[in-house]
Parts: structure tokens; C-alpha cells; sequence
């Protein structure tokens, strides 16, 4: 910030912040005649100050000399210089007078921001024109280009134009001859009052810093309305947010004016970078009032006058007249007008809408998040994620999963899925082609499983015990044990030995189950037979009982067969075991084997 200190930094950014919450919590009583606001910060400029508590005249009064619009806040530079028709600025506008041409001196150079002509109702400024001066010794009249009109009620037009100086003079041309009432030139409002300030030094207990934003021009030292340093001083201002200023007054003491002499002023924004720097260069004439005429300059947040010896302001007033298209206490508001056709309090002129996307009397509301375009009639698509879409021309927030685009009218591609298609398929989907809305792989590669194929298999898990990436055999069956098959013969042996284990299986059921039904034939047979030879037997046995009571057995020799061979009809062999002493029974038909032990 140059020469300002961490002190006078300090004073810049956290003094304000205090005393403007300081203000809002004292602000218990009613403002001081004169006075209205919520800091009680509005000076009335009614006639005879005759305001109520909003601003508002009473008693069907109207703004006093020099102000017009709301509130009557906007100095009028018409009234303050003079026309080549006085009828034009006796702030009646029930007086009119028939005219083509309208001449208007200021009283000194300004820079021109926008006029307001009062006429009949059924006249039009179709044909208008508007030239300046620099000065009144100019030889002759600038047209002004770039010239916007716009209508605010039946009678009431704004004119605005291009014309980057300050002029003097100010010619109307209407075109024709019409029936014109009131003329005012806008010279902005001045934002200093009842603002946050500071001085070097103060002279005294009397002479502070404030006394130079009370509003009272005062110039006479002995009423206590003006500021004063001990020495070398500097003063400093600092708005609530950056304004748009383009004018400075400085009202300087009636006596001991030379202190003045050579100060300079300096506007800094919030970064605290100079935006604009003066310097009077008359440095041995004084002067009542001090008008200082800076191009529109944006985001001014501090304001600093030093001098080359005490300093004395008796009042300093900063105007902020809004360019073109912006309106509000601070120019923060955008018009959303047809062509930018505001007023200086936003209101829309008679022939003007809002624009697109907006609503309301000062077209500050957009459309509700699901509507959009000319008042709000159209409905977001239902393509748009919540169905949300610019409040203007209808483009999307985000879109729903699938679609991209500005409207959300395009499918994404087979690659991509989410809102906006924002995310690519897994690239373990095959040819990344996944679902377009959740992302789910249309086929996984080799080895991978899951929504996003993120998972792998284990292979060790698998009845053929191989890798499913590239076929690689972990171990291969009895048959393909040969180390160089790797793939166990191209992994088609893995299908063959999985169709040659189902068969055999198949085959052994089968076999089984024909060996389940023969056993249980054979035993019913087999027992059958048996019953019938246990029957015979018994009746050869009594047989022989009965011969050998009669005589003695014969011995037998090793090997030979101590029976006869009548035997052999019934398929039965009896070989004697002397060991055992058992008959073994080999039956041919079941292959079975039965124990019958000797009687």
C-alpha cells in the first residue's frame, strides 16, 4: 500500500469491521432528524428535510434542489448548472414546453453516466440524438455514440451513451418537436456518509476524523464540523465493499485555505493496489470546494487524502454512479432486464421484460432449479441429474448416469457410464464395454469376476486345478504327466479327461446297479438249490447211517474221492479239508461261497 504502515493497515481493515458492529448493536434509538437508514447513514434531500423513517417524503413533498430518483439519493448536475429552458429543471413535471433541442451547462466537467427526460406520454424519442462539450469554449459539439434509450413507465426514459471524458456541455436532439417536462443528469450518490474513519493525528477532541462524513459542509472551523491534524497530516476512509466511484468533493475550511494546497489523493481496492491517484497541481491558489473527476473506477475500498501541512476537511463526499446495466446501493446488482434496460433502482422500463431465466419485479429471481427460459415456462430435461438446469437456456447441471452433453441428450459410449460418462469402463472388461448407467462389465476377461471384473479366481479352488488367465496346468492328471506339457495337450485334454471321468462313471453306476439286481437273483436262487441239497443230503446221510450199522466204512486214501461219482449230477464238488473238517460248496451260478459244517 506504499507509504501506509501495518498500523494504518490495521485502522483500514479491523477498525471499520468494529465500528460497523459497534453501530449495529447501539442502534436502539430513532435517527436524528434529517436522517434515516439502518445506520442511520441516508441523508433526506426532501424539501425541508421532510422524510419518514424510510426515506420516503411526506406530505406529497418532492426532492430538494439538486437531487432526483429514489429516495432522492442521485445528485442532479442539471439543476446545479443551467438549461436554455429553465422549465426543464424547476423539478415540476407537470410544466412542459415544446422543443426539438435542449441545451444543458454544468457547472463544471463531469463524467457523463446516463440522463432522465420527463415528456408526454405519446411522444417518442425514436429519432434522438445527443452530442457534448469538453468545455463551454469548445468550438462545437462531439456526438455521443453508443446511445441507449429505455423507457421506465408512459413518461419517464433513460438515456445513456458512450463518451469516456469528462463534458461540460450537454446537447439533446430530439428529432422532432416534442412536449418535454424534465431533464436530469445523474451525478450519483455520494456513499461517504456515516462511513468508517481515521486521521494521523487529532488537534484537540473536537476536530476528529468523523466531522468530514457527518454531512454538514460547514466550512467555518469554529462550528466543530470539520477534521484538523496537528502537523503533516492524513485522512482515511474506508467503505463496508469496494464501490464504483467517479467523483470526489472536498470542502475545504473557510480560512487558512492554503493548507490545502498540493494534496493528493489516492483510492486503493482491497488487495490494497492504487486503482486511482490525484494531485493538485495548484500549488499557490486556493479554493471553497475541490471537485475531483476520476474515470469510472470499480472496486474502490479505501479512500486517502494527505497534505503538506495540517490537515483541515470540513466535508469530503465520494459519488458512485453505476454503470450501465448494474444498479443498487452499491452497483452490486446486475439488471436483468431486456438489454439491460434498468432504472437506477432496477425496475424494469414500461416496454421491457425480464430476461430469460428471471423473475420478479426487479427480475432478480431466477426460475425454480427444474425451470428455465422466458418466464419460467419451460422444464428442465428429465435427462438433467435431478432434473436441475441453468435457470437461462435449460443446460444441464449434471446428468443422470448415461447421458452426456450440455442437455444430457447423448448415450455414452460403450466405454463409459456414470452422469456425465465421466468414469471408463474396467479395464478387465473385455474391450472396456461396460453398462452405460452402473458400470457393470459386459463380459469379464480370463480369471476375473465381479460387477467392475475386479476380482480373481483361485485356481487352486477349481476341479481342474489350472489357470484360467493362460490354460497352465497346476497338475495334470496320471495320464499327461509328462513335464513338457505344461497345458496338459492345449487344455482340450482338460475337457476330454472331465468326458472320459463322467463316462467311466456313468459306466460304474450302471455296472453296479446290474450287480445290485444279478446278487439278489443269485441269492434267491442259491438259496433255493441249497434248501434242495441240504434236503438230499440229509437222506444220503440216513442212507449211510443205516448201511454202516450193517458194516464198517472203508478207510481212504490221500486224494481220493470217498464218495461216488452219482454226486456230479447235482454240480457239486466236495473236496474233504482234514484240517477243517468242513465241505466247501462251490456253487456255479451265484459265485458265491458257503460253510456247511460236518455232521
Amino acid at each position: 500500500m506504499g507509504n501506509i504502515g501495518l498500523e494504518n493497515m490495521a485502522r483500514h481493515i479491523f477498525l471499520p469491521i468494529l465500528v460497523l458492529w459497534l453501530r449495529c448493536v447501539c442502534i436502539l434509538a430513532a435517527c436524528l432528524s434529517g436522517w434515516f437508514g439502518s445506520n442511520c447513514q441516508y441523508k433526506c434531500h426532501c424539501i425541508d428535510n421532510n422524510c419518514d423513517i424510510n426515506g420516503l417524503c411526506l406530505d406529497e413533498s418532492t426532492c430538494a434542489s439538486g437531487w432526483f430518483g429514489p429516495l432522492c439519493q442521485y445528485q442532479d448536475l442539471a439543476q446545479l448548472g443551467s438549461t436554455s429552458t429553465t422549465i426543464l429543471t424547476d423539478r415540476d413535471d407537470t410544466t412542459c414546453a415544446n422543443l426539438q433541442y435542449s441545451t444543458i451547462n454544468l457547472a463544471r466537467r463531469y463524467e457523463l453516466t446516463s440522463i432522465r427526460v420527463k415528456l408526454k406520454a405519446d411522444d417518442s424519442l425514436s429519432e434522438l440524438r445527443l452530442a457534448v462539450k469538453e468545455t463551454v469554449y469548445n468550438s462545437s459539439f462531439t456526438p455521443c455514440t453508443g446511445i441507449t434509450i429505455t423507457q421506465f413507465n408512459d413518461s419517464t426514459r433513460y438515456i445513456y451513451c458512450s463518451c469516456n471524458k469528462t463534458v461540460q456541455m450537454v446537447q439533446i436532439d430530439f428529432g422532432k418537436t416534442i412536449s418535454l417536462c424534465t431533464v436530469n443528469i445523474n451525478g450519483g450518490r455520494n456513499v461517504a456518509l456515516k462511513q468508517m474513519t481515521w486521521q494521523s493525528s487529532d488537534y484537540g477532541t473536537v476536530y476528529t476524523s468523523d466531522k468530514a462524513v457527518d454531512g454538514n459542509t460547514d466550512n467555518r472551523i469554529a462550528s466543530g464540523s470539520c477534521t484538523h491534524t496537528e502537523d503533516k497530516g492524513i485522512w482515511g476512509l474506508t467503505f463496508p465493499i469496494p464501490l464504483y466511484i467517479n467523483r470526489y468533493i472536498l470542502y475545504n475550511r473557510g480560512d487558512v485555505q492554503f493548507r490545502l494546497r498540493g494534496f493528493t489523493l489516492t483510492s486503493y481496492n482491497f488487495s490494497q493496489q492504487i486503482v486511482f491517484t490525484y494531485t493538485d497541481p495548484n500549488l499557490n491558489t486556493d479554493a471553497d470546494v475541490y471537485i475531483v473527476t476520476s474515470p469510472p473506477t470499480p472496486s474502490v475500498y479505501y479512500v486517502e487524502i494527505r497534505s503538506t501541512s495540517a490537515l483541515t476537511l470540513c466535508e469530503v463526499e465520494v459519488f458512485e454512479a453505476c454503470p450501465f446495466g448494474w444498479f443498487g446501493p452499491s452497483c452490486q446488482y446486475k439488471c436483468h432486464c431486456t438489454n439491460n434496460y434498468c432504472d437506477v433502482s432496477g425496475g424494469c422500463y414500461g416496454g421491457s421484460s425480464c430476461d430469460s431465466g428471471w423473475f420478479g419485479p426487479l427480475c432478480q429471481n431466477a426460475c425454480p432449479a427444474t425451470f428455465y427460459g422466458d418466464n419460467c415456462t419451460h422444464k428442465c430435461s428429465t435427462h438433467c441429474l435431478d432434473q436441475t438446469c441453468e435457470n437461462v437456456n435449460g443446460k444441464c447441471v449434471d446428468c443422470i448416469s448415461g447421458r452426456t452433453g450440455e442437455f444430457c441428450e447423448q448415450d455414452c459410449d460403450n466405454t463409459h457410464y456414470g452422469p456425465g460418462c465421466i468414469y471408463t469402463c474396467s479395464t478387465n472388461c473385455e474391450n472396456l464395454q461396460c453398462d452405460s448407467i452402473n458400470g457393470q462389465c459386459k463380459k469379464c476377461l480370463p480369471g476375473y469376476t465381479g460387477h467392475f471384473c475386479n476380482t480373481t479366481f483361485e485356481s487352486n479352488r477349481l476341479e481342474w486345478n489350472c489357470n484360467l488367465k493362460d490354460g497352465r496346468c497346476y497338475n495334470c492328471t496320471e495320464i499327461y504327466q509328462e513335464p513338457s506339457k505344461e497345458l496338459c495337450h492345449e487344455r482340450l485334454i482338460e475337457g476330454i479327461g472331465i468326458g472320459i471321468g463322467i463316462t467311466c462313471a456313468a459306466v460304474v453306476l450302471i455296472t453296479a446297479i446290474v450287480c445290485i439286481i444279478c446278487r439278489c437273483k443269485s441269492r434267491k436262487l442259491g438259496n433255493n438249490m441249497n434248501t434242495e441239497a441240504h434236503t438230499k443230503s440229509n437222506e444220503n446221510l440216513k442212507e449211510s447211517q443205516t448201511a454202516n450199522n450193517d458194516q464198517d466204512i472203508p478207510s481212504t486214501k490221500a486224494g481220493s474221492n470217498p464218495y461216488d461219482d452219482n454226486n456230479k449230477e447235482n454240480g457239486q464238488y466236495e473236496n474233504f479239508d482234514p484240517d477243517y473238517k468242513e465241505i466247501v460248496e462251490y456253487e456255479s451260478i451265484g459265485m458265491e461261497s458257503t460253510n456247511i459244517h460236518s455232521l
